[in-house]
């Protein structure tokens, strides 16, 4: 929302800064409301418009020491702007939290929050690892300031103030790429005309940069820190917690979830309303206090004890770098381990766990025959995306382990057992060897990014 929203919000202001025609800003009185109300990004708005607004009261100064009697914009103008910023701030009172929301939206800015230090996409871009989304930047950066400086006569003082605002946005914050190039795209629109090979092409290049973000937005954006999903082009099943969320489904499971801010939006997605995060990453919904008590139960044993009982929490799915949670709940005999994998894991409290309580939801199933394949895509988190497995997907891991006659739950527990060398060679040996056998097909049908089952299987036959 925010980028589709800042981008109309853009054009508006370049629309104006070509026929100054004020009433086109009318449009966006809806858009506004709209905004403060579906993303917490709403004061970009009128933040823009401040900056702009002091962008050109610098570039008229700017003019004047150099000489020259050209005013590009008249102070009425700019004052009029000022005003027009004041009217955004006012409409994003218009929403249930009133003038909280727009508190909570400015501490996100200039607060050393929660979101600061544990979320990827509010680390600048040379605080986390490279993907070929920043090369992307980078290169974007260098074209920009190239074609600006070759018609650096003809470009006007503004040009050169917001190529600079898109250079620092991705500074401060990765979260502002896209401003960075919704600021600047304008610029080089102005000044590829000034190159003669560029302006036989016509529009091509345009259109083409323009395919090449959609492609880049339908493929996923990099909103995770690299520890659990690296930046980048592309989206991998892998790091989303499907077998999990599958895993909830089959068992019936219902209750308060503790998991991290990343998995949040996905949980609520695919396990709402029987799963219930304890907190995700609307934080305009929790105040610093409850973000404060959580962050102290991921870093201490004793606080998360506390944390768990107060808040009557039945699941934790946290990523494997929350080594502090999961060696806690691998001492406590009050909680049993029901899903691990190179991600994430997730352990359910023993008096709701259906491996402690030897549950079935579906005991007339053991006298069916099974389909193999529907095992794996059920066991994998595929369910939803298959036709004609609707038996498999309803059994229980219980259920699915006594069919099979396994002897080691792990080899269910474990979503990627058969890349482990110490279970795929031995007491999940067949349900290995069987599941080898798929994984291609599996692969192809859902490019879950699976990790190939080898371990020692070649060598088995």
């Amino acid at each position: 929302f925010g980028i589709l929203f800042s981008t109309y919000f853009c054009s508006l202001f370049w629309g104006w800064l070509s026929d100054g025609g004020f009433k086109r800003f009318l449009w966006f009185i809806p858009i506004q409301i709209l905004w403060v109300n579906l993303h917490g990004s709403f004061l970009l708005a009128p933040s823009l418009m401040v900056i702009f607004s002091f962008f050109l009261v610098l570039e008229n100064l700017v003019s004047k020491k150099s000489g020259s009697k050209t005013t590009f914009v008249p102070l009425s103008d700019i004052s009029k702007l000022c005003l027009i910023s004041v009217v955004l701030i006012l409409l994003s009172l218009v929403n249930p939290l009133g003038s909280a929301l727009l508190s909570k939206s400015f501490s996100m800015f200039f607060d050393a929050s929660y979101l600061g230090k544990h979320v990827h996409e509010w680390h600048g871009i040379f605080e986390i690892k490279w993907g070929l989304w920043a090369y992307l930047w980078v290169l974007w950066q260098v074209a920009g300031w190239i074609f600006l400086i070759h018609a650096r006569k003809q470009a006007r003082p503004f040009y050169w103030f917001l190529m600079g605002l898109s250079l620092i946005f991705p500074i401060i914050a990765i979260r502002y790429v896209a401003l960075s190039a919704i600021l600047s795209l304008p610029i080089l629109i102005e000044l590829i005309p000034e190159r003669e090979w560029l302006k036989k092409l016509g529009p091509t290049p345009i259109l083409l940069l323009l395919i090449f973000n959609i492609w880049v937005g339908l493929n996923g954006y990099p909103q995770t820190r690299t520890i659990f999903r690296e930046p980048g082009v592309g989206f991998k099943w892998d790091h989303v917690p499907l077998a999990v969320f599958e895993h909830f489904k089959a068992h019936n499971y219902k209750g308060k979830l503790l998991t991290h801010y990343n998995y949040g939006a996905s949980v609520i997605y695919f396990a709402w309303p029987n799963i219930l995060v304890n907190i995700d990453s609307r934080t305009e919904l929790y105040g610093s206090e409850e973000l404060r008590k959580q962050e102290l139960a991921l870093r201490s044993e004793t606080e998360m004890e506390k944390y768990l009982l107060e808040n009557d929490i039945s699941f934790v799915l946290m990523p494997n770098i929350a080594k502090v949670v999961q060696n806690f709940l691998d001492k406590d005999p009050n909680w049993v381990l029901e899903k691990l994998d190179y991600d994430h894991f997730l352990f359910v409290r023993k008096d709701v766990s259906i491996w402690a309580n030897n549950k079935s939801n579906s005991k007339e199933y053991f006298s069916l025959p099974m389909d193999q394949e529907c095992v794996y895509i059920r066991l994998q988190g595929f369910c939803r995306f298959s036709k004609g497995c609707e038996k498999e997907c309803a059994m229980s891991d219980l259920e699915i382990s006594k069919s099979l006659s396994l002897k080691d739950p792990n080899c269910i527990k474990f979503t990627s057992v058969c890349s482990n060398a110490d279970f795929a060679c031995t007491n999940c040996k067949e349900f290995c060897l069987s599941y080898k056998n798929y994984f291609k097909k599996l692969q192809k049908s859902y490019k879950p990014s699976l990790k190939e089952p080898n371990a020692c299987l070649d060598l088995i036959r």
